[in-house]
């Protein structure tokens, strides 16, 4: 029985190792972008309104989304549903 426990902490400890490290690199890791990066440090709002609808986009994101926008979005009735 004391064989089989410490094999099977072993392989827990093998496991667990390499994940911890790779948990330590996500949180050293800043966002690449979306919601969290859309802010800089200082607090400043640097997204680009659309000219259609108004939403707000990153400036390397606010052609994409110009090519494709219809404009403000109308909500739907309860009657359409």
């Amino acid at each position: 029985e004391v064989k089989r426990l410490r094999a099977m902490l072993k392989t827990t400890l093998e496991e667990t190792v390499p994940l911890e490290k790779a948990l330590e690199g996500l949180e050293k890791a800043k966002p690449a972008g979306g919601a969290e990066g859309a802010d800089d440090s200082d607090g400043e709002d640097n997204r680009v309104s659309c000219e259609k609808c108004s939403r707000k986009f990153n400036p390397d994101r606010i052609e994409k989304h110009s090519n494709v926008c219809k404009g403000p979005s109308v909500p739907r009735s309860a009657s359409s549903r």
